[in-house]
């Protein structure tokens, strides 16, 4: 058993010695799809956002520990956190919309295979109106069903810890406000 760890957008050329004209690039994401469709297993991944959300607390982190809480850097890390913040929060309501279409897809096919003809009219309607093929299988769509709710598990726990810290820079940053004030009360 092994781990492969593969990027969504690499390229990798595949050849064959035998019949060079099937020679061909395929992109990441086709070549995890290919491979979890062939042994079964469950294909984790890694959004996007995460990255973007961990790269942001390290840069408050390092801020912080430099004792640099006020200025231009601490705004802008504000501003960056905010967007994120609203980008993260906008993948999260689009996969909630795809796991519902998925559940709906899933319920469809379930109809679909029913013995009950009006069902499986109904079932066929839903799933052409989805986009899905009618061949796909039941293991199909809970294998993405599963994919897709880790995926959005990991990314809501990043986004609640991100929320957690936005908070605490929210307190620097107040903190920070009332010294100035009391420093330019004591001057006067």
């Amino acid at each position: 058993r092994f781990e492969l760890f593969v990027r969504r957008n690499d390229f990798f050329y595949f050849l064959n010695p035998d019949h060079s004209e099937n020679n061909r690039y395929i992109k990441g994401n086709t070549l995890m799809k290919q491979l979890a469709y062939n042994n079964g297993e469950v294909v984790l991944t890694k959004n996007r956002n995460i990255s973007n959300l961990d790269q942001l607390i390290k840069e408050f982190e390092f801020l912080a520990a430099h004792n640099v809480t006020s200025g231009q850097q601490f705004e802008e890390l504000e501003e960056r956190f905010i967007e994120q913040l609203d980008q993260t929060e906008e993948t999260l309501q689009q996969i909630d919309q795809r796991l519902m279409k998925l559940y709906k897809a899933a319920a469809a096919l379930s109809d679909l295979q029913s013995d009950n003809p009006e069902y499986q009219a109904l079932g066929q309607e839903i799933l052409e109106s989805l986009g899905f093929p009618l061949t796909i299988r039941t293991e199909e769509l809970e294998k993405e069903i599963t994919e897709i709710s880790v995926e959005q598990a990991g990314l809501q726990q990043k986004y609640d810890g991100i929320v957690g810290s936005f908070e605490e820079y929210r307190s620097v940053k107040d903190n920070n406000q009332v010294r100035r004030e009391k420093e330019q009360e004591s001057s006067l």
